[in-house]
């Protein structure tokens, strides 16, 4: 779902929800956001919680669907999540065996080179972000598919 908001003029916006549209002044917007949040439990969606998310769904994916996001990805998003999850092991796994041997090696060494100090936090989001929208485009047309836990055998 295509979800946008945007400021038609003073105490006006408009939420447009794939081709629904409407018209909010500030005082509707402000209740909005208040349920909103009180659905959401803990608040704001963390980094840390949109990381643990992405992880999840990659040791989910096919392989096809893992080589899709590979291709698609920019390198230093997967650089920056698998820094950041580095002690995932099922993560590195998942990952390297779709790549080729070559590609592999290159991320090996930038991930002990490049990010030796750790993933600035403010670049770890925005590539978060990135990665999350590529995975939603790749599983949309189909070329990256979920295993649920049933369909792997996990519990």
């Amino acid at each position: 779902m295509k979800i946008s908001a945007k400021a038609l003029g003073k105490n006006q916006y408009l939420l447009a929800f794939d081709d629904a549209r409407v018209t909010l002044d500030q005082s509707d917007l402000k209740q909005l956001l208040a349920q909103l949040n009180k659905l959401v439990s803990g608040g704001a969606v963390t980094p840390d919680k949109v990381q643990a998310h992405l992880i999840a769904l990659i040791k989910a994916a096919d392989n096809l669907g893992l080589q899709a996001l590979l291709h698609a990805s920019e390198p230093d998003d997967i650089l920056m999540l698998l820094k950041a999850g580095e002690a995932d092991k099922t993560l590195k796994d998942r990952l390297f065996a779709n790549m080729s041997e070559r590609a592999r090696r290159v991320v090996e060494e930038d991930l002990a080179f490049k990010y030796k100090d750790g993933v600035p936090h403010a670049h770890l989001s925005v590539a978060l972000a990135r990665l999350s929208r590529t995975i939603t485009a790749l599983r949309g047309e189909g070329r990256l598919s979920i295993q649920s836990k049933k369909q792997t055998g996990s519990t």
